[in-house]
């Protein structure tokens, strides 16, 4: 799947203040064309520093209320055709003494309409102020917390700036200011770069459950895909499956490797495709059989070829489009297991290979096989590999 870090996009940064870079940079939404003072003092430049190939456009404009910024959405978002719009906004209006409710209901209408502009969402969090009153900190909260809610429920992006910018040892303040009110260059650098974290974790075509439910979004501790990769195989502790290695021999001559799962005769059997360099013996193939397990299923972990640890007789290997193995071995398991249901699983190029024959098979798809899950499937290869030579990935 390609994501939004190795895509060429728009971005819209929309708010007040907060997003036009005061005090040190007045946006170009308010000196145009190209805005005045230091540009380092703009959480947009941060993001557009990190991923040159994103156009990112701060419209921010210093002491606007949400319902003013709302009455900007179709010029200053609409007409340069953004594929994510960043919202920051609502400080104002707590500020001037505006009551929750009406913040909220400004913020929906502002998500809302990008919503239906078809333009994706990403909502942040109003940031704090030093000297803010207990009354405004208390509807601050209430705001934010309704914001991170409604994310959830809506399906769109969320990131917590007010928690990023919060000084930990004074709670309400900011941990990184020059005037009180604002933060500074420092300050938003961490913004940009946590919405440039949040925003490389998209997908660049936005994907959606059967249901209707949200898109994915990392853990907070776990946002980069580095992080998600290197924690998944290091970290993530190995599951004890009880397995027995088997090996059949191919009508090529060859032979397939699998470790196979044993339960009650008549018991569903899954069968899961490991990924790219990995093996039947991959935690996320471990942990598919361990959940089989638990509901009393049969499994097989398919090993493609020269996978499971010795190097096959023929000087043939596998691809994401390799599905002749995958279809014999289902036969195999069919000619074996009169009648039982079968259930495929596929964890990244194993995805794409169980994808692939699924739609090779087509009406065709052996009855017995019910269901079938792609799990982290790569759908473009080419921009995985690109993805794959680029900063940290390459080691």
């Amino acid at each position: 799947m390609e994501l939004w870090a190795q895509t060429p996009i728009t971005i819209v940064a929309l708010g007040d203040s907060t997003t036009a870079g005061t005090p040190g940079f007045q946006s170009p939404a308010e000196v145009p064309p190209s805005g005045s003072g230091n540009e380092q003092s703009q959480y947009a430049y941060w993001i557009t520093r990190r991923h040159p190939q994103w156009r990112v456009l701060n419209r921010g404009v210093n002491g606007e209320r949400s319902d003013q910024i709302l009455r900007r959405f179709k010029s200053d978002v609409v007409s340069f055709k953004p594929q994510v719009v960043i919202v920051l906004a609502g400080v104002n209006d707590l500020y001037q003494g505006h009551p929750a409710d009406r913040v909220k209901d400004r913020l929906k209408r502002i998500y809302e309409e990008g919503l239906q502009e078809k333009i994706r969402v990403l909502a942040c969090t109003i940031l704090p102020y030093n000297g803010a009153d207990p009354a405004v900190q208390a509807r601050m909260r209430e705001v934010n917390g309704w914001i991170r809610e409604y994310a959830r429920e809506r399906g769109f992006g969320f990131c917590d700036t007010f928690k990023i910018l919060e000084d930990p040892n004074h709670p309400g303040n900011l941990v990184s200011t020059s005037d009180g009110l604002h933060p500074d260059a420092e300050g938003y650098r961490k913004m940009g770069e946590a919405i440039a974290d949040y925003l490389e974790g998209w997908p660049a075509a936005e994907t959606r459950g059967p249901t209707g439910g949200a898109p994915f979004r990392p853990a907070w501790w776990c946002r980069g895909p580095n992080a998600q990769t290197i924690w998944g195989s290091v970290l993530r502790p190995s599951p004890r499956v009880p397995l027995k290695r088997e090996r059949w021999e191919t009508p090529d001559g060859d032979f397939i490797d699998l470790d196979r799962l044993s339960a009650a005769p008549g018991a569903p059997i899954l069968i899961v495709l490991h990924g790219l360099e990995g093996s039947s013996r991959s935690k996320q193939v471990l942990g598919l059989l361990e959940a089989a397990h638990r509901q009393g299923w049969a499994g097989l972990g398919m090993n493609f070829r020269s996978c499971s640890g010795e190097l096959n007789r023929l000087p043939r290997s596998y691809h994401g489009g390799e599905t002749s193995d995958l279809s014999w071995v289902i036969q195999r398991v069919r000619a074996e297991n009169p009648g039982v249901s079968i259930l495929c699983a596929g964890v990244s190029l194993g995805g794409n290979v169980l994808l692939k024959y699924l739609g090779e098979q087509g009406e065709g798809l052996p009855p017995e096989v019910v269901a079938a899950a792609a799990i982290s499937t790569p759908f473009d290869l080419a921009a995985s590999a690109r993805r794959l030579e680029q900063g940290f990935s390459r080691f």
